[in-house]
């Protein structure tokens, strides 16, 4: 399990549209870059090392550029000073991540039915459902409720989703 605090000092991408191309004209950290505009979304490529980041500026989307000029981007969630617990989903049932869904205040139900959703478990929560597969990362706010599921098997998925933490060793 990964403790994480969400990472203050993010802001969204539309209507700070100026303040993204002004950084980037006044500092070298990306090798190429563009900005284009079409039917209202303005979209950002941006490249360094031969390495991309796409993104736009959909309501969704938060960022925070870094001293050096780097752009870091948040998806679909809004910054925050809460604390979350991270975990990769495993369908056994003796899992770390099982025990924390079956025991959050928001759960309602887990179909783990093989034939009719294959790798996937449906998971219902008041108000949510996601389909699950194996090494999405959970987060659970310090209520224990599940609240986010990023559906991309890395650590760095949190640090993209604006999150920093440690890893747990008591299982706390």
């Amino acid at each position: 399990m990964i403790k994480c605090i969400k990472n203050d000092g993010l802001a969204q991408v539309k209507g700070n549209e100026d303040k993204i191309i002004k950084a980037l004209l006044n500092n070298k950290y990306y090798d190429e870059w563009e900005v284009s505009e079409a039917e209202n979304c303005i979209t950002f490529n941006l490249c360094r090392d031969n390495k991309g980041l796409r993104f736009n500026n959909h309501p969704d989307t938060w960022f925070k550029i870094k001293d050096t000029g780097e752009i870091l981007i948040s998806m679909y969630m809004a910054p925050t000073n809460n604390t979350y617990y991270a975990t990769i989903f495993s369908p056994k049932p003796e899992s770390e991540s099982m025990g924390m869904i079956m025991n959050a205040p928001n759960f309602i139900r887990l179909d783990t039915n093989y034939d009719k959703y294959g790798v996937f478990s449906k998971l219902t929560l008041e108000g949510k459902t996601y389909m699950l597969r194996p090494e999405d990362i959970l987060l659970f706010n310090e209520a224990k409720e599940l609240t986010h599921v990023l559906q991309n098997p890395t650590l760095q998925t949190l640090l993209h989703n604006g999150f920093h933490g440690r890893v747990l060793n008591d299982g706390a």
